[in-house]
C-alpha cells in the first residue's frame, strides 16, 4: 500500500526566551502540536498527532523569525529536522498510520 503524506501544524506555544548571547527573543515559538497525514490511493486517511517540543537557546538574535512572519511551512520545516532523523520514531508514526487506514 503506497501513501501520500502531509504534515499540518495544529497549534503552537510561544514564550519570551532568552538565548545564549543574553537577548530577549519575544515570542519564541517552544512546543508544537502537528499531524502527519498518510493517504492511500483509495483515499483512506490515517493520521498520527505529535508534539514537538523547540527552542530559541541557540539561535543568535540575527537569526530570530518574528512570530508574525512565520509559516506553518517554516515551522513544520522545524519539527521535521527534530523528527526526520529519528529512522525509529518515523517508522512508529508511518505503523500508527498504517494501522488507522486499515481499519477503515
Amino acid at each position: 500500500m503506497a501513501l501520500t503524506y502531509t504534515w499540518k501544524m495544529k497549534e503552537i506555544k510561544i514564550v519570551d526566551q532568552t538565548n545564549s548571547e543574553g537577548k530577549v527573543l519575544k515570542d519564541a515559538v517552544v512546543q508544537t502540536l502537528w499531524q502527519k497525514i498518510g493517504k492511500d490511493d483509495e483515499g483512506n486517511e490515517g493520521i498520527f498527532m505529535g508534539a514537538t517540543p523547540l527552542t530559541a537557546v541557540n539561535v543568535p538574535e540575527a537569526d530570530f523569525k518574528e512570530l508574525s512572519t512565520l509559516t506553518e511551512e517554516q515551522v513544520l520545516g522545524w519539527v521535521k529536522a527534530v523528527v526526520e532523523p529519528d529512522s525509529t520514531y518515523v517508522a512508529h508514526i508511518n505503523e500508527v498510520i498504517a494501522e488507522a487506514i486499515e481499519k477503515n
